[in-house]
């Protein structure tokens, strides 16, 4: 049974962590590599939730091919918690497109008090075609918050 106590300390934020990054960062290749963006917390409690809120600001498509676009993803240490974004930015043209800021807002349940590391990565939907992120160098932010259960 909950007494009122833990009642009361469900939903509780214990701590906060944020992280920017702001470097122009490219990828040619289908294969997702790390935007740059990316934070470490340390849960107090197994039980802790941890929602992690992402800005990847600058995301741009590159021209060259109709059928180009952005993936984007969520991971947590090396496994990807989310594809937040599939094909940003595809238009069924070949013109470059600045597709500007996508996001994603995750409630997680690592189970660890380890530290914890999340960041996010992206690629481009079709080989030889360089997308970006942090297009012009605009910062991405991302925050992570331990709830407690």
């Amino acid at each position: 049974l909950a007494t009122t106590a833990d009642v009361a300390a469900a939903g509780k934020i214990l701590q906060v962590v944020h992280a920017s990054y702001g470097t122009t960062t490219t990828n040619n290749t289908v294969t997702f590599a790390d935007t740059g963006l990316t934070a470490t917390i340390t849960p107090s409690l197994t039980t802790s939730k941890i929602l992690v809120i992402v800005t990847q600001a600058g995301v741009a498509r590159g021209g060259g091919n109709a059928n180009s676009a952005v993936s984007l993803r969520l991971l947590r240490d090396a496994g990807e918690i989310t594809k937040f974004e599939n094909e940003v930015g595809y238009t069924a043209t070949s013109l470059f497109l600045n597709t500007g800021t996508q996001g994603t807002v995750w409630l997680d349940s690592p189970a660890t008090t380890s530290a914890t590391i999340y960041k996010t990565q992206f690629k481009s939907t079709l080989a030889g075609i360089q997308q970006a992120v942090n297009q012009n160098n605009v910062n991405s932010s991302i925050v992570l918050m331990e709830v407690s259960a």
